[in-house]
């Protein structure tokens, strides 16, 4: 194992993800400041409805994609094509059913929701170009096509910002820079690895399906399980109320960027391992990795409960003061999401999705039961209890699930070997 490279990797995706974050946090600051409260409650919105249909366009094929790649690098163009090739003619089928969507529920929406749909569309179709880099362990190109895109994207916001545009323009800035995230994307790819070429198979559509099938159950309830708040904060509370829930879930989703670089570091090379049964190396490791991203997420989340009061006015602010309260509880949840989330790649790179599926099923469902009571009570305060008691529900059974099962191909693993060593002896 080559860990000066993984270091180097580990660095290179922290690095990125704290300028995308340090990025990410001026473009709210702009645009909370820019636009009305009712704005940004009908764009945080639109781009919630949008990430949840654009599921139905990757249908775990991503994962499928990397874990693949990890395995054989030499085929990487192959899987890519085949892969891209299945998703183009999803992504019409997208368009349609948001946008259909958007005119019979959201009409007042729909010119938002239809331009949210096409920067997400490109903010999605990149996963896959992503999805193949890290495979082949090349982080430097996401590195690359993602810093790029940002500062474009924020040069086109302050320009929208300094002639008065409204939200549509801001969302047309979005498009721009998206189609340019995957144009760098498309020319790495071609000059790095090989030509993207349309390959289309019945036979391998089915098969990918598939094997693919569970890990898309799995990202459709993860993305239900992150956003339902926000989608029924929406339906059941004004886009006010939208707003102030979604300026703090911003910030708990930034916080990720502290574990997204273990996620695109480690789960191709735990995907290699499993694939060469290093049972004893991936359960030490998870276990380290639980213990870090734990003991972290404990730190960050005493640091915000505490500096909320600072945090909110600073980046968003005044309008956003009772949004304050919302961030004190979700950090609550933040050790939890760490955790949750790094026994995810686990469950992913020694694929556990099928019986992870009924863990996500299960918690999606709580989740679902108790916004309905919580929110109609106490609004975004509700979402945000939700949150907390379902993220720690979630974590403990995807630990326990991890656990138990690489402890018996552990002691499988065991058994293994002294069968081998005593025929060596015979």
């Amino acid at each position: 194992m080559d860990w000066i490279k993984i270091k180097k990797d580990i660095f290179l995706a922290f690095s990125s993800h704290f300028f995308y974050k340090v990025i990410g946090y001026f473009t709210l600051m702009i645009l909370t400041r820019y636009l009305t409260k009712d704005e940004m409650g009908e764009f945080f919105f639109a781009s919630a409805l949008a990430t949840f249909f654009t599921l139905f366009t990757e249908l775990g094929m991503n994962t499928h994609l990397l874990r693949e790649i990890a395995k054989t690098p030499e085929n990487a163009s192959n899987y890519f094509s085949e892969v891209v090739s299945i998703r183009i003619p999803l992504f019409t089928i997208y368009f349609i059913l948001l946008n259909g969507f958007a005119f019979v529920f959201k009409p007042k929406l729909i010119l938002i929701i239809f331009l949210t749909s096409i920067y997400v569309f490109f903010e999605e179709l990149y996963q896959s170009f992503g999805a193949a880099f890290l495979g082949l362990k090349k982080v430097k190109y996401n590195v690359i096509s993602g810093v790029t895109t940002k500062l474009l994207l924020i040069a086109l916001i302050l320009v929208v910002v300094l002639f008065k545009g409204g939200l549509t323009t801001i969302l047309i800035g979005f498009i721009l820079a998206n189609t340019f995230l995957v144009g760098i994307a498309y020319i790495i790819f071609s000059r790095k690895i090989d030509s993207p070429k349309f390959i289309w198979s019945r036979d391998s559509a089915l098969r990918i399906f598939r094997i693919s099938f569970p890990l898309f159950l799995l990202s459709v309830l993860g993305i239900i399980h992150f956003k339902v708040d926000t989608l029924m904060l929406g339906f059941m509370k004004s886009y006010n109320v939208v707003a102030t829930y979604e300026a703090a879930y911003k910030l708990l989703e930034a916080s990720r960027f502290i574990i997204l670089p273990i996620g695109m570091v480690f789960l191709p090379l735990i995907s290699e391992m499993a694939t060469n049964q290093k049972w004893s190396d991936i359960h030490l490791m998870s276990k380290k990795i639980l213990f870090v991203t734990g003991a972290i997420g404990v730190g960050i989340a005493i640091v915000v409960v505490t500096g909320a009061g600072i945090i909110i006015p600073m980046v968003f602010g005044g309008k956003y003061n009772d949004s304050i309260v919302i961030l004190r509880i979700l950090f609550l949840s933040v050790p939890m999401l760490y955790m949750a989330a790094v026994s995810s790649f686990f469950v992913r790179s020694i694929h556990l999705e099928r019986r992870a599926v009924k863990i996500m099923l299960t918690c999606v469902i709580i989740n679902i039961i108790l916004n309905i009571f919580f929110i109609q009570i106490w609004g975004a305060i509700g979402a945000a209890c939700t949150t907390v008691i379902t993220e720690t529900i979630l974590a403990v059974l995807l630990i326990i699930l991890n656990f138990q099962e690489l402890q018996a191909r552990c002691s499988k693993e065991t058994v293994n070997k002294l069968e081998n060593t005593l025929d060596h002896v015979r």
